[in-house]
């Protein structure tokens, strides 16, 4: 998914993992195209044209963006011209594992904390503009949220 966005994120650490004592275990960077875990390239992909990853991107965040979302605005965390527009987020910010049992029961277990491309933990992502309830789905251009991220966008 943090491929999908590599225009946007460039060749950084886009986040990383913090152990019990919140200091850094790994990170995990985009380098040119590929998904870059240490040993372990999980992904790739192909990238053509230039990076925009100086551009504006405005992340809206809310209590329903959770887990793979939250890792996601994570990777933008840090980044030069980037604002978070919205809640904090759910705060399941943790990376997990299954382990299997006897008698063929499972158990997820949390390995470490999610941190930003800085090594920064949030228990919950928070906002840089704050801006609750406020939303409308029906009519975006009514949505205080798109709002205040198109004044963004047009701020010289």
């Amino acid at each position: 998914m943090l491929l999908a966005l590599y225009d946007l994120l460039g060749d950084n650490v886009v986040w990383g993992t913090l152990g019990i004592d919140k200091r850094l275990i790994n990170s995990t960077k985009l380098n040119k195209g590929v998904y870059d875990q240490g040993e372990k390239k999980s992904a790739y992909i192909k990238p053509k044209g230039e990076l925009i990853d100086k551009s504006k991107v405005a992340v809206l965040i809310g209590g329903l963006t959770a887990s793979s979302g939250e890792v996601t605005a994570l990777a933008f965390k840090g980044r030069s011209n980037t604002i978070f527009i919205g809640e904090k987020t759910l705060g399941k910010t943790t990376s997990n594992m299954v382990v299997t049992l006897p008698f063929d029961a499972i158990m997820p277990m949390s390995t470490g904390y999610d941190c930003d491309r800085n090594g920064n933990y949030y228990k919950q992502i928070p906002p840089d503009i704050i801006i609750s309830k406020e939303d409308n789905f029906d009519d975006l251009m009514q949505d205080k949220n798109i709002q205040e991220a198109i004044q963004f966008f047009t701020k010289k």
